[in-house]
């Protein structure tokens, strides 16, 4: 009896949220690539987890850096998983498979927040696919497209090689990574580090309670005039965090642009998430006492 052929395919996330998503994913798309990319073939996916694919690192570079990891350990093809947002012509990229080798990149944070594993290993069997069937880019397109994940585009790099970049469709791409890009910030951990100022609010809180000038200002307020204070409240607590752990990123230069807006937005939009955590505990805390 003829042993079975043996293709391996090796991930290659960064360290957190992509090496979670490659980790859950590994045995089902090994099973979902021996169903539907190559039947006759048994697939073994193996996880390398490497920092590099986590920095900002250029297309180019990253490509040789696969190329160098699936001739170390024997891949025949390797794919990076990584949490760094990249565009094409102002349109978000989902992923970039190389011209020159069976290797490419995804960019986790771009799939969004919902159904990201499921959306991962779809993506990973379509570009192991497109390795497998390049004599014919009708063939490419045809699966690709039938995914509805992403449109095929063709460009050059900045090293002037072709590259095949998977684009996001849809007006709210770019709202997409920025739920995938807060969704790889954990915003439900950061809680740990408002311990302490809860516990202050609640402790002056609780005082004020006391006495009748909190209620009496309650009672007088209008209800907008209370919202107001609220948002203020959470608005200089937020720029607070920020400043104070110099979560903000300076833009350097234009080349950068992108990719520092997003960041700083995402942090924006993590810190908030903890504000309004910490600030809906507080008030629960409060309402319980005052009851």
């Amino acid at each position: 009896t003829s042993t079975a052929r043996v293709i391996t395919l090796g991930l290659v996330p960064s360290p957190g949220l992509p090496e979670e998503v490659a980790r859950d994913i590994r045995e089902d798309l090994a099973h979902e690539l021996g169903d539907f990319v190559d039947t006759a073939a048994t697939w073994d996916v193996q996880v390398v987890p490497d920092p590099l694919t986590g920095t900002d690192i250029t297309s180019a570079d990253l490509f040789d850096k696969l190329v160098a990891l699936a001739k170390s350990r024997e891949w025949d093809y390797s794919i990076a998983l990584t949490d760094i947002p990249a565009r094409s012509s102002k349109r978000i990229v989902l992923a970039t498979a190389s011209a020159d080798a069976p290797a490419a990149w995804i960019s986790i944070p771009a799939l969004g927040p919902f159904s990201l594993r499921r959306r991962t290993r779809q993506l990973t069997s379509e570009l192991v696919r497109s390795f497998t069937m390049r004599r014919s880019d009708e063939a490419i397109a045809e699966a690709i497209i039938s995914t509805k994940i992403a449109h095929r585009d063709t460009a050059a790099s900045e090293t002037g090689a072709m590259e095949t970049n998977y684009i996001a469709p849809g007006m709210l791409a770019r709202l997409r990574l920025l739920g995938g890009m807060v969704y790889s910030n954990q915003p439900w951990t950061t809680f740990a580090s408002f311990k302490t100022t809860v516990a202050t609010a609640v402790a002056t809180a609780s005082y004020g309670l006391i006495f009748t000038s909190v209620w009496e200002f309650g009672s007088v307020y209008s209800i907008w005039r209370l919202v107001g204070l609220m948002l203020l409240a959470l608005g200089f607590l937020g720029v607070w965090i920020i400043i104070s752990h110099r979560l903000w990123q300076p833009q350097w230069n234009v080349t950068a642009q992108f990719v520092t807006s997003m960041y700083n937005a995402a942090t924006v939009v993590t810190v908030a998430c903890g504000v309004v955590f910490a600030y809906a505990l507080v008030y629960i805390v409060l309402m319980i006492e005052a009851a």
